[in-house]
C-alpha cells in the first residue's frame, strides 16, 4: 500500500491522464508539412491498395501514435510505423503528398455533384401524374 501512496504522489496532476477513454490512440504527431497520412488496416490487398493510389508507407521517422506516448508505437530506427487498430489488426501509417489527395478529394466531389444533378434532373422530368400518388383503383 506505501508503494501505491508513493507512485501516486509523484505523479504531476498535470501528467495525470484520465481512463474514461479521452485518449486519442490513433492521433499522429511528428508529421511533415506537405504530406496527408492516414493509418491503413494491414489486411491482405489493403496497404497495396492504398500504393497504388499513390499512397506511401511511412519509414524511419520520428512518429508517435496517442496522447504523450501513451500506449505508443513508434516509427524510429528504420521502422515502419505501426499502431494496434482493435480486433488484432494493425494500422499502418502511410501518407499522400498534400497535392494529390487534394486532387482526389476534387474528383470525388465532382462525380457526386453529378450524380445529384442526374437524381435532381431525372425528378423534375416526372411529371406529377407518376410521381408520389397512391392508385386505390387496381
Amino acid at each position: 500500500m506505501s508503494t501505491l501512496t508513493e507512485t501516486s504522489r509523484k505523479v504531476n496532476k498535470t501528467d495525470r491522464i484520465p481512463m474514461s477513454g479521452t485518449r486519442d490512440k490513433l492521433a499522429v504527431r511528428g508529421k511533415k508539412d506537405g504530406y496527408v497520412y492516414r493509418i491503413v488496416n494491414d489486411t491482405p490487398g489493403r496497404v497495396q491498395e492504398a500504393q497504388l493510389a499513390g499512397y506511401e508507407v511511412v519509414v524511419g521517422e520520428d512518429i508517435t501514435f496517442g496522447h504523450r506516448h501513451v500506449d505508443s508505437a513508434s516509427g524510429k530506427g528504420g521502422s515502419v510505423a505501426t499502431t494496434p487498430v482493435g480486433g488484432g489488426t494493425d494500422g499502418i501509417l502511410m501518407r499522400i503528398r498534400k497535392d494529390w489527395y487534394e486532387e482526389d478529394k476534387k474528383a470525388r466531389h465532382d462525380a457526386i455533384d453529378e450524380s445529384e444533378k442526374q437524381m435532381r434532373r431525372n425528378l423534375n422530368n416526372k411529371s406529377e401524374a407518376d410521381y408520389g400518388k397512391f392508385d386505390t383503383e387496381k
